[in-house]
């Protein structure tokens, strides 16, 4: 991943990026009081996007980040997280240690046991890197939650919360009884994005969620231009396309996965006119890794 900085005019402070050089050029960069939403198919890389840049923001631009994990648990969302960090050039190793491997605590030899030790201190110990507190949370999980979990991580750290990922947002539950489960992710979509813009006596957060894609438009789309999802097709709503800020869509079929690669596109951005287009990210999910494709 490259690193941002002022001389290249990627280094505006509070801005969040992911590390992905198509994202943050089509995007200029996640700023405070952004809603973030992640769209893709059953198993198509929305968590592990998610993971990537938690890791990335904390570990590369020193910020500082609270994730909700419903439909996981606690511990998984932590060793994504660790798998990502063995990718990680002069402490973990080249194409990192496997997901399953972290898992199991059964490693191929000494060797990488080693080397996962070390990724394991320098994750936990570096001064240099930004907090990630990951929450244990339940479908019933409200905005208010949110917003009472992310004032205390502020009073427990003395630190500023600069991201907020919710894995993922379509779990929860709205103020409002609905009549429909749609209505109430509008409802949800809405209360997000005030809380966005609200949050910290108006210097707003960022907040990212995952979010699954209409099952009947999953067939239609391609990766080439033309033929790709839209800020229409999240599944179960009518809003996201009005209330997003960012809108990002990924798409893995059977030929990107036997070249280890993602149709990626910024389907919405509201403070940029870099959004369209389809590109490509490189992904190698047994080590929780997305990165840039290499020329």
């Amino acid at each position: 991943f490259p690193s941002h900085d002022s001389n290249t005019g990627l280094g505006k402070e509070n801005t969040i990026y992911t590390g992905l050089k198509g994202i943050d050029d089509s995007t200029d960069g996640m700023t405070p009081g952004d809603l973030v939403l992640v769209g893709a198919h059953l198993g198509e890389g929305k968590s592990t996007l998610c993971h990537n840049v938690a890791w990335y923001t904390s570990h590369e631009q020193g910020r500082n980040g609270l994730v909700f994990t419903i439909e996981t648990s606690r511990e998984r969302w932590r060793r994504r997280l660790l798998c990502r960090h063995s990718n990680k050039p002069g402490v973990g190793i080249v194409g990192g240690i496997p997901y399953k491997n972290i898992k199991t605590g059964v490693f191929k030899d000494e060797e990488e046991k080693e080397i996962f030790a070390r990724v394991v201190a320098d994750y936990c110990d570096n001064p240099a890197y930004g907090i990630i507190d990951i929450a244990q949370a339940t479908h019933g999980l409200t905005v208010e939650d949110i917003r009472t979990e992310a004032e205390t991580f502020q009073d427990k750290y003395g630190k500023p919360l600069h991201y907020i990922i919710v894995d993922y947002l379509a779990l929860m539950k709205s103020k409002r009884v609905r009549s429909s489960r749609r209505e109430e992710i509008n409802d949800i979509l809405q209360e997000s994005k005030s809380f966005a813009i609200g949050f910290n006596n108006g210097s707003g957060v960022v907040l990212i969620a995952p979010h699954q894609t209409k099952a009947d438009v999953r067939e239609k789309v391609k990766p080439e231009n033309g033929k790709f999802y839209t800020a229409r097709d999240y599944a179960d709503t009518s809003e996201a396309g009005k209330t997003i800020d960012i809108g990002i869509m990924l798409l893995r079929t059977e030929e990107l996965e036997s070249q280890h690669e993602l149709a990626c596109a910024i389907v919405k951005s509201r403070d940029s006119e870099n959004s369209g287009g389809v590109f490509r990210l490189y992904e190698r999910y047994k080590t929780s890794y997305v990165g840039n494709l290499q020329n």
